[in-house]
This record gives structure tokens, sequence and C-alpha cells, in this order.
């Protein structure tokens, strides 16, 4: 095996697809279309399937624009023969392994994990199907103190996101809407909550290699009955009120 001069091997060779049929692909399509539509996070969101040249790729709208976002794609792969590859990623990106497997592992990995995989919304979606079993579109929550929330029946704590959609009511595409801190795996706090509970100040942060923490700031705001979110400069980020006022100052434009 060729060496590089820093003493790393070549990667392993990608997996060889197999080349499908129109009618043994239309099932497939079906098939993993229903698997999407069983994660509320991602049927709330408009997710879709798409096949195009034999593998199907899991793409979602981007606010008003007209091309989709892809975040993974599923392939059927030579060998071994009825095994397919489920990857998280874009052609920018470079791919990311999530399942190898038969066609039945990959649905059900999409329909139970695929909000955590493309979102980290997993906890979320674990909620929300428990409220469909409920027949209830929110569930109960209640507030322990400036930042702690928890499920009084359960006396279980939650997400930051769990609260912001079922004690606070912001809706899933606004939660999900900082997707490339996601991505990077930086977790939310809450920092500041105004008292009318219709600002929202919240801290996504990670920690590199070396240990040292990055991340950034939302303010969540609602506004005649709508939420929007806004990204904020961190030295303007303090308080809700000093985030208000840089906004104001960019004409509500964000970070």
């Amino acid at each position: 095996m060729r060496r590089h001069k820093r003493g790393w091997s070549d990667p392993p060779p990608r997996p060889k697809a197999a080349k499908l049929a129109q009618d043994q692909a239309t099932p497939l399509l079906k098939s993993l279309d229903r698997s999407l539509q069983k994660s509320p996070v991602l049927a709330n969101l408009g997710h879709q399937v798409r096949l195009a040249r034999g593998r199907f790729y899991i793409e979602c709208k981007v606010d008003d624009s007209e091309t989709n976002e892809v975040l993974g794609r599923v392939t059927p792969l030579s060998e071994p023969a009825g095994t397919f590859l489920l990857e998280s990623g874009s052609t920018d990106s470079g791919w990311r392994t999530i399942k190898k497997g038969k066609i039945r592992s990959i649905t059900n990995s999409l329909a139970n994990e695929g909000a955590e995989t493309f979102y980290q919304l997993g906890k979320l979606d674990v909620s929300l199907k428990r409220a469909q079993k409920s027949s209830v579109e929110i569930l109960n929550m209640e507030r322990k103190d400036d930042s702690l929330f928890y499920y009084p029946d359960s006396s279980d704590e939650c997400s930051v996101q769990e609260a912001l959609y079922h004690y606070f009511h912001v809706p899933i595409n606004i939660i999900a809407e900082p997707r490339e801190w996601y991505a990077y795996k930086r977790s939310p706090r809450f920092m500041d909550i105004s008292e009318d509970n219709k600002r929202l100040l919240v801290q996504f942060s990670a920690t590199s290699m070396n240990g040292s923490a990055f991340g950034g700031v939302c303010l969540y705001i609602e506004t005649d009955n709508l939420w929007r979110v806004y990204r904020i400069k961190p030295n303007q980020s303090s308080s809700i009120e000093s985030a208000i006022l840089w906004l104001e100052k960019r004409k509500w434009v964000s970070w």
C-alpha cells in the first residue's frame, strides 16, 4: 500500500454502486419517502427523496429558494447484493457514513434517527412522536428555574429544543434554522429569557480538539404571533437588550 509523506495511508476505495432497474427503484423511492414522513421533524421540514444517477438523495427546501438542499443520500451497493449505504453531508463537505445494511435498516434509521443525524433534533423528534401517540400537539412542560425545563409527569429534564417547541411554541423550522451550528455539534443553552417569554437568547457552543470553546448566539423573538431567529455578533450578545439594540442598528439583519 502506498504511503504519503506523513505516513498516512490511502483511504479505502468507495463501495461500488449497483444499477437499479426502474421497477426496482420506484418501490424503494416510496419506501424511503414514507420513512421520512414517520419523523415529525423531517416531515414538518418538508423533506423528500429524489432519485438521480442511481442514488436516492434526501433533500429539503431552503426558504424560498428554487433549489433544494441535499442532506443525505442512499446508495444501492453491488456487494453484498441487496445492501444500501446511508450517508449524510453534501458534495461540498464530503459524505459521512451513517449506516450500511438492508433497506429496512436504512428506512428505520431515517425514521428514528434522521432528525438527530441531520439536525441534532433527536430528542425533539421523540417528544413529538410521544405527543402524536397522546393525540396532542404540545406536551405539558414546566420551568424549574431560569434555564431548566422538565416534564412534570416524568420529572425528565428537557433539551433546549424541546423547551423551544413545547413551552415557548417556537415552530420547528425556526428551531432547525441554525443548521451549520448543529452540524458542528454546537449545543444550545438558554442565556436570557424575557418576562413575557417572547424573547429568548440562546448560546450555541462546542469544544475544539485543543479544549478551547467556540460557538455563537441566537435571539428568538416573537412579534405579531410570528417567531423569528437572528444570529447575534458575539460582542453584542451579553443580554436581550444589547442584542435587540444591535439588530435595530443593522435594520434587523443577522450576523
